[in-house]
């Protein structure tokens, strides 16, 4: 859109571009590593970041962040991991994502929370798939089908379907 915001996300920081790309910095803000980084062409742009521990936090400045995680089970004193993050490119408005509880202090354990959907742009989000006990590990929306994603997950090679998205045929 011109805004010149630009992204990139490693396993431990999020970095933001600054001057068209002529600069980048170091998001320090977040207090939380980056796990899943989308971006919605909406107006304005909304950055989206999943993170290890917080959830969903939004930026339309890539400066301020906001936690976006009601309907997401995210209460203080808990560990909500995101462990996947999409955007339908059709309906930017249309977001997915996948989280898990992390438990322990010493020895960290993680619990696949689920597939949640928000129709809002993450104002609010509603369970997609709540019973899943495998962790997800990507997200592909089917463009422009509301309620449809495959999640890709550590347990098969075939993508799940979800919510009203079309299961293959065997």
């Amino acid at each position: 859109t011109g805004s010149g915001l630009a992204f990139a996300r490693t396993d431990w920081n999020l970095y933001r571009a600054e001057n068209f790309g002529l600069n980048w910095v170091t998001v320090d803000n977040l207090l939380s590593s980056p796990t899943a980084l989308a971006i919605a062409e909406t107006s304005p742009e909304t950055v989206y970041v999943g993170t290890m521990d917080r959830g969903v936090v939004a930026s339309t400045d890539g400066q301020t962040w906001t936690l976006v995680n009601e309907g997401l089970g995210f209460v203080p004193g808990s560990r909500l991991a995101v462990d996947a993050l999409a955007i339908d490119p059709a309906q930017p408005e249309v977001l997915y994502v996948a989280t898990s509880f992390l438990f322990g202090h010493t020895q960290i354990h993680s619990t696949p929370n689920g597939v949640a959907m928000s129709i809002d742009g993450a104002v609010v989000w509603t369970d997609l798939a709540d019973d899943l006990n495998v962790a997800v590990v990507d997200l592909l929306p089917v463009t422009g089908q509301t309620g449809s994603v495959y999640a890709l997950t550590t347990s098969s090679r075939t993508p799940l379907a979800l919510g009203n998205a079309p299961v293959a045929a065997a």
